[in-house]
């Protein structure tokens, strides 16, 4: 059985990996823009578009993501390759 928590997560994540797929860095507030951008499988508009320190908390515990500091800016940048 899975938690509410780990089912919201699971729910980020899957718009999160497929924003990040092209490979470009952006910092959290990008892609928290490209968010709520990011079609729902209703057509619209998505809701409950997590705020950027909560993508920042999250993508920070992922193996699957770098951090990038540059110019004083924080990016995060998908790995091309990765162990689990």
């Amino acid at each position: 059985m899975t938690t509410r928590r780990k089912r919201h997560r699971k729910q980020v994540f899957w718009v999160i990996d497929r924003i990040m797929a092209d490979g470009k860095e952006r910092t959290a507030e990008n892609i928290r823009e490209k968010f709520e951008q990011y079609r729902s499988d209703r057509g619209g508009k998505r809701t409950n578009v997590p705020t950027t320190m909560q993508i920042r908390c999250l993508i920070k515990t992922e193996k699957k993501y770098e951090k990038i500091e540059k110019g004083g800016m924080i990016l995060w940048k998908m790995k091309t390759s990765y162990i689990e």
